[in-house]
């Protein structure tokens, strides 16, 4: 099978998603399928296609175009994104969290398109409150939804109550540590909370 990513970002850049969907290229390398991501480039020259772990990323400077509002931008990742769909030929199309290149690709990739499945990983009208109806859009275009909490799951359907028949919530699974596990000492019990 050949999967498509999309995502906001990808490693080098250190995050949930970013981590998350590069232990999914790999291992659905390990299990002979090919993987590409499409995401975007936080700064000009990291733009254009790169490898990384054998993965092809393909990034795009969508978003500083969108809000510098540079039509040549848009325009140059509008191309960017189509020739790397078509080049690939995805037989799925996994986006993680909605955002501009999940915008574009829905402009540039016209039906056919190949099954869309958008998972969510942020309560997202927490962050993006003035903009709901596009937000609900992003998420209905998707074939099937899935989200890594309950609480997210609640807001997709809090913005987007038709989504909800098509709504799976599926947490993040963290791989087992690969050698024995020794209990930690607890006397007397400390808690070191990080947020």
């Amino acid at each position: 099978m050949r999967i498509l990513y999309i995502s906001g970002a990808y490693l080098p850049y250190v995050g949930g998603i970013e981590t998350l969907l590069h232990g999914l290229t790999a291992e659905y390398g390990r299990r002979g399928h090919v993987t590409t991501v499409l995401c975007s480039a936080v700064t000009p020259d990291e733009r254009g296609v790169s490898h990384l772990d054998g993965i092809q990323v393909v990034r795009v400077t969508l978003p500083q175009a969108m809000a510098t509002r540079n039509p040549r931008g848009i325009l140059e990742a509008r191309q960017v994104i189509s020739e790397t769909v078509a080049a690939f030929e995805p037989d799925v199309v996994h986006a993680h969290d909605i955002g501009p290149v999940l915008w574009l690709y829905r402009q540039v990739v016209k039906e056919p398109r190949p099954p869309l499945v958008v998972t969510m990983h942020t309560v997202i009208s927490r962050i993006i409150t003035d903009a709901p109806p596009v937000l609900a859009k992003q998420v209905l275009a998707a074939d099937w939804v899935t989200a890594v909490s309950q609480s997210v799951a609640d807001d997709v359907v809090g913005f987007a109550p038709s989504a909800a028949p098509r709504l799976s919530l599926i947490l993040n699974g963290v791989a087992p540590p690969e050698g024995p596990v020794t209990p930690v000492p607890m006397d007397p019990p400390r808690l070191l909370y990080i947020g």
